[in-house]
C-alpha cells in the first residue's frame, strides 16, 4: 500500500502531455534506419560561443569531471562502477568549446573517434535523450569552427540526432525538453534538406511555448536557481549565435528576429 501512495502522489502532479510523452517515449523505441548524412548548410564566420568551460579532457585520454580523474581506458564510456552524473559528464563533450580547446583538437578527434566506435547505436547512457542533446550541440559548434569534419562524424551526429527526434522528454519537460529542441533547431541550421528543415522547425517550435513557460516575468528560469538560470539562457544564445551566422550568409531561411 505503502509503494501504491507513493506511485499515487508522483502520478497526481503530472501532466497530461507528460503522462502522453511516456507512452510516446516507450513507443518511440525503435532503432531508426541509419543513412547517409544531409549535407552541410553554407555558413559565413564564425560562431560565436557564449560560455567556456574549463578542460576536462587531458593527454592519454584522461577525464576529469566533479573533481575526480579518470582514464577511459580503465573505466571505459559505461562502467557502472562510475557515478551516473560523471558518466553523464563523458558523453557530454563539453571539453571541444572548452578554454584552450584549439590546442586539444586531435586529442578531441582521438575521443571522438574513439566514441562512436565504442558506443553503438543506441546502446547505453550516451544514448539517453540529455546527454544526446548536449553531444550533438558540442559537436556542431566543435565541427563549425574547426576544419572540414569527417565523413564518419556527420554520419555518427545525423544519427544521434534522428534518435533524438523520436526520444524527446515530453516526460520531464523542463530542461531536458529544452535542451532537446535547442538540439534539433541547431542541427537543423547545421544540415540543409527537408529532413533537417523539419528538424529546426519541430525544434523552434518547442522552444517558442517553452521560452514562454520557462522564463518568468522577472526574466528568470522557473527552476529558480542560480545554476538553472545560468543554463537556460547559454540555451539560449547558442540557438541566437549560430543563427547569426547562417544569416549573416543568406541562406538559413530563418527570420533573424
Amino acid at each position: 500500500m505503502t509503494s501504491i501512495g507513493t506511485y499515487w502522489r508522483t502520478v497526481r502532479h503530472l501532466k497530461v502531455r507528460q503522462v502522453a510523452g511516456r507512452l510516446l517515449f516507450r513507443l518511440g523505441a525503435l532503432r531508426p534506419r541509419i543513412r547517409p548524412a544531409p549535407t552541410l548548410r553554407a555558413a559565413a564566420g564564425q560562431w560565436i560561443l557564449p560560455a567556456r568551460r574549463e578542460q576536462s579532457l587531458f593527454p592519454g585520454l584522461l577525464f576529469r569531471f566533479l573533481n575526480e580523474e579518470r582514464a577511459l581506458e580503465d573505466c571505459g564510456w559505461d562502467s557502472p562502477a562510475v557515478p551516473r552524473l560523471w558518466r553523464y559528464n563523458l558523453h557530454y563533450f563539453e571539453d571541444l568549446n572548452a578554454r584552450g580547446s584549439q590546442k586539444r583538437r586531435d586529442l578531441q578527434a582521438q575521443a571522438v573517434n574513439r566514441w562512436i566506435a565504442e558506443n553503438p547505436p543506441v546502446e547505453g547512457s550516451g544514448w539517453e535523450p540529455y546527454p544526446t542533446s548536449l553531444r550533438v550541440v558540442n559537436w556542431i559548434k566543435w565541427l563549425r569552427n574547426g576544419e572540414p569534419p569527417d565523413t564518419a562524424w556527420l554520419a555518427s551526429l545525423a544519427h544521434q540526432v534522428r534518435w533524438l527526434e523520436r526520444r524527446l522528454e515530453w516526460h520531464l519537460l523542463g530542461n531536458h525538453l529544452f535542451v532537446n529542441a535547442k538540439a534539433l533547431f541547431i542541427a537543423g541550421l547545421y544540415f540543409e534538406g527537408e529532413e533537417a528543415n523539419r528538424w529546426r522547425n519541430r525544434g523552434v517550435s518547442i522552444l517558442t511555448r517553452q521560452l514562454a513557460e520557462q522564463v518568468l516575468a522577472d526574466g528568470g528560469q522557473f527552476e529558480r536557481t542560480p545554476m538553472y538560470h545560468r543554463l537556460a539562457w547559454e540555451d539560449v544564445l547558442d540557438p541566437a549565435g549560430i543563427l547569426a551566422v547562417l544569416w549573416r550568409a543568406g541562406s538559413s531561411g530563418v527570420r533573424a528576429s
